[in-house]
Order: C-alpha cells, then sequence, then structure tokens
C-alpha cells in the first residue's frame, strides 16, 4: 500500500527526522512552522493539481519559494501571482530582474478567498496561459524541465530561478521522503535561457 505524502510526513516527525534513515532517504527535519504550514498546504496542493494535471512537485516547491513556507502570502497569494484575484488585488513592493540588474518596484498582486482559490487560480494559469501551455504537455512528469519552461517563459525574472526551485524541491524531498520531489538539474537547451 503507497503512503500519502500526509503519511510519510508524519511518518517522518514519528521517527524524530532529523537523521534517520528510511529506505535510501536521510529525511531532514524542516524547522517547525515550515513542517506545519507544509502539512497543511500540501495535501491540499496535491489533490488541486491532480484536478488539472499540474505537477505538485512544482506547485508546492513554487508556494514555498514565493510565499517563504506560507509566511507571505498575504491575500492567500502563495505564488507571487500578479494581476486580480478573487478576492482583488494589493500593491506589494516585490524585486525583479532587469538587464540583469534587481530592480526594486511596487506592483499589484493578486488577492484570493481562500488556499483553495489560489490553487484554482495558479492550476488554470499553468494549463490556460498559451506561454505555459507547451511544459503542461511536454514536461509534467519532468519537473525540472518545466520550472526551467516557466521561467524561460517569463514566470520569474530571477535568474537563478530554476536552480532555486529545484533546490527547493530537494528541500522537499530530504523532508518528506516522497521520492516524487528527488529532481536532478535540467540540462535544458539554451533556447530557454534568458
Amino acid at each position: 500500500m503507497a503512503l500519502g505524502t500526509a503519511a510519510i510526513i508524519g511518518l517522518a516527525l514519528l521517527a524524530g527526522a532529523a537523521g534517520k534513515k528510511t529506505g535510501q532517504v536521510v529525511l531532514k527535519k524542516l524547522a517547525k512552522e515550515k513542517m506545519a504550514w507544509l502539512n497543511q498546504f500540501m495535501p491540499v496542493a496535491e489533490r488541486v493539481c491532480r484536478q488539472y494535471g499540474v505537477p505538485p512537485q512544482v506547485c508546492v516547491a513554487q508556494a514555498a519559494l514565493e510565499s517563504g513556507w506560507g509566511k507571505k502570502a498575504g491575500g492567500f497569494n502563495y505564488f507571487g501571482m500578479k494581476g486580480e484575484g478573487s478576492a482583488g488585488s494589493q500593491s506589494w513592493a516585490t524585486q525583479e530582474v532587469k538587464s540583469g540588474q534587481r530592480v526594486a518596484i511596487k506592483a499589484s498582486f493578486a488577492k484570493f478567498a481562500s488556499m483553495d482559490d489560489a490553487l484554482h487560480a495558479y492550476c488554470k494559469m499553468l494549463t490556460q496561459n498559451e506561454n505555459f501551455k507547451p511544459a503542461m504537455q511536454m514536461f509534467q512528469k519532468e519537473p525540472a524541465r518545466f520550472v526551467t519552461w516557466l521561467w524561460g517563459m517569463g514566470y520569474a525574472t530571477a535568474l537563478d530561478y530554476p536552480h532555486t526551485l529545484i533546490g527547493v524541491m530537494r528541500t522537499l524531498y530530504r523532508a518528506t521522503g516522497d521520492h516524487s520531489y528527488n529532481v536532478q538539474q535540467c540540462r535544458c537547451s539554451a533556447h530557454l535561457h534568458k
């Protein structure tokens, strides 16, 4: 019988995760608040992602990275989505990379009514946006290539975004023991690089 992610997380915590071997994985305990957020977010994200065919590894890693593990998710915006959400928008200071330089800007970010609402909006964006649809078709089972495509098509401006996001996926692997998060760096074609 396969264990769900929540069960694996629970087993990791019961085992005192830090340094305990489970199979071939050496589990590393995340900070208590990160683990609490992950236990709340991951099951909902996996359920919603399955409905759309979005790789949950990418979704959970992006939410962790973009929201500081849920700490900076005002208006339930876990993904740094700009524009208008179901609950309106809010203006935040942020940084973008323009011409290789970090630039401080103020931008309008979407607000959502709930975590579930934000996840549906994120998945719809990935499945309906013409720039991101090819990733859904070509790299659905290859999270490293998937995130590199999203970055190459403008999801994020940080030059190290794919590498950083893959690092978050690997942290999730070490924290949960879930092998679907054990991704390698992508040696993707040059046309994806900005």
